[in-house]
């Protein structure tokens, strides 16, 4: 695997949304992330990459940034749970 997966962006009603895809399999996984993160500085964490590495050996992951954090639009409202959606969608 890269040093670290191309971060690509969705457009969920005008607002860009930083995810990655990588890794392999019958499956798709999509990680929701639970707080802010940022999809590119993860990979610098040891434990996280490796962690991430390992579930790219089983599924096809994808992950990415909530709207408002980490390398999607920032600039923006506090999203509703319906744009949330949205995004997750988009992704």
């Amino acid at each position: 695997m890269p040093a670290r997966p191309e971060t690509r962006y969705a457009d969920a009603n005008g607002v860009r949304v930083g995810y990655q895809a990588f890794g392999s399999g019958k499956r798709t996984l999509v990680n929701v992330p639970g707080f802010a993160q940022n999809i590119d500085v993860i990979w610098e964490n040891p434990a996280a990459r490796a962690f991430l590495e390992e579930l790219g050996s089983t599924c096809r992951v994808i992950h990415f940034d909530k709207r408002g954090t980490g390398t999607s639009d920032r600039d923006i409202p506090p999203p509703s749970l319906d744009d949330r959606v949205r995004d997750l969608v988009a992704v």
